[in-house]
């Protein structure tokens, strides 16, 4: 997939105004390096290397488990967003800790 539309997406992105990528909730942090399916690095680059000024994604499935689940459709906007606090590492503390930074409340 991302080998046939490699070519198209560097020929066409220039004329983009807007990206809109549907089913975002399937962009997630790889268990393994290199297992990122392949629907998502073409999503990725047409982000990333279009001159377009809007991106939205867009999910109809709820995201009940984690916030760190979020953050790799928020980094598929814009991969440095959470480079000033640490990157993943960092959002993870801003997000995902809240049971330690607020207690377990039941």
């Amino acid at each position: 997939l991302e080998e046939r539309y490699s070519s198209a997406i560097s020929e066409r992105t220039e004329k983009f105004q807007m990206v809109i990528m549907d089913e975002s909730h399937r962009v997630r942090i790889p268990d393994q390096v290199g297992q990122e399916p392949s629907f998502v690095k073409v999503c990725k680059r047409l982000l990333w290397k279009s001159s377009c000024k809007r991106a939205v994604c867009l999910s109809g499935t709820p995201s009940v488990t984690k916030p760190y689940s979020i953050y790799a459709q928020v980094c598929s906007l814009n991969n440095n967003v959470f480079a000033s606090q640490g990157g993943a590492q960092g959002f993870g503390r801003l997000y995902c800790e809240a049971s330690r930074r607020f207690g377990n409340h039941k």
